[in-house]
This record gives C-alpha cells, sequence and structure tokens, in this order.
C-alpha cells in the first residue's frame, strides 16, 4: 500500500485496515474466534495473535490471511514478525519461534513461572567471523514442537466502518501451566532473542 496504514484489533474478534489519509476501512480481516490481543507488521503483512491461543499471518493489500500458527495452549499476549520468522509469548509461560511459511514452531522457550506479556528480538547477528563467541540465552529449546495443523481460512472482506464488541466470551485455556522447571543450561542457538519480563 502506498498511502499511510494504520491497523487496529479488537475484541470483536476482528482486524482493521485503515487508509490513515482518507479515514477508509480497506478490509476487515475476519479469522480469530476471540480477542486480538497483539499484532506486528513488517512490509505488508502483519501477524496477529490472539486469546483464541492461535497467530495469523495476513497479507493486508489482499486483506487474506495467508497462514495460521497453532501451538499455544493460552492466549498469546505478544508478538515479533522480521519478515522470515515470528516469535510470540503468551500465558502458558511459554515463548515459541515460528518458520510462518511451514506453519511450524521451530523453538519452544521455557523457563518463565507466569504469563509472558513481553518481547523483543534484536537484528540478526553478524556473520559468525564478525561475532565469534556469541551466546544464546539461558532456557530450555522444544525441537519436538512441529505442529501445523490448518485452520479455516477466511479471506478479507470489506466491513462495517468501525469494530463492533462481540464480547469475549471464550474461557478455554486461558490459564496457563503451574510452573516450569529449570533442568539445566541447555544452549538454544537463538543468539537473537531478548524476553522482558513483565510489570
Amino acid at each position: 500500500m502506498r498511502d499511510s496504514v494504520v491497523i487496529s484489533g479488537s475484541t470483536d474478534r476482528t482486524l482493521k485496515v485503515w487508509n490513515a489519509d482518507t479515514g477508509e476501512c480497506v478490509h476487515t480481516l475476519y479469522g480469530h474466534t476471540s480477542t486480538v490481543r497483539c499484532m506486528h507488521l513488517h512490509g505488508n503483512r502483519v501477524v496477529s495473535g490472539s486469546r483464541d491461543a492461535t497467530l495469523r499471518l495476513w497479507d493486508i493489500e489482499t486483506g487474506q490471511c495467508l497462514h495460521v500458527l497453532m501451538g499455544h495452549v493460552a492466549a498469546v499476549r505478544c508478538v515479533q514478525y522480521d519478515g522470515h520468522k515470528v516469535v510470540s509469548g503468551a500465558y502458558d509461560y511459554t515463548v515459541k519461534v515460528w518458520d510462518p511459511e511451514s506453519e511450524s514452531c521451530t523453538h519452544t522457550l521455557q523457563g518463565h513461572t507466569n504469563r509472558v506479556y513481553s518481547l523483543q528480538v534484536s537484528p540478526a547477528p553478524l556473520p559468525p567471523a564478525c561475532a565469534a563467541g556469541t551466546h544464546g540465552p539461558r532456557g530450555h529449546t522444544d525441537r519436538g514442537d512441529t505442529r501445523t495443523r490448518r485452520d479455516t481460512r477466511t479471506a478479507g472482506t470489506h466491513g462495517p466502518r468501525g469494530h463492533t464488541d462481540c464480547g469475549d466470551t471464550q474461557t478455554a485455556g486461558t490459564h496457563g501451566p503451574q510452573g516450569h522447571t529449570d533442568r539445566g543450561d541447555t544452549r538454544t542457538g537463538w543468539d537473537t532473542l531478548t524476553v522482558r519480563d513483565p510489570l
């Protein structure tokens, strides 16, 4: 899109793409089944995270849902997207790293003992010759979480000019596990992730 864009997420379970210059609602993105809690825009694609425990990757020019990422077991609260990988934090006490194209979780970072509210991903590191001796964060890496279940895709359509609060009635899976046990210092090879504790 050449014009200025605003994207909003709501308890009505939709995202809306707005033309900030004209005030026009360009697309309404349907697909989430509960509150849209977070999103991150990169180029003409936006990743949204929801209380329905899923993430969705959208094309804001066409309004289409391109990929659905499933694997969290509680609300997704924060997300980052660099155009290649997605990193998400959730109320299940975990941070997950995703390959959106294959819809697979490549790493699950465990160690928090309560809900993950925020995260930040640093830029890609320098080549090894320039950045020898870097270390990943302390934590566990679960390489076995490669769920690729697909959800129903709903192409975005032109909707009403505003969100409608349908209520946030989904309550299943809103609580994470009772805690994780730190089983040691396992290097994950994920050098670019910094997770901040919630206030």
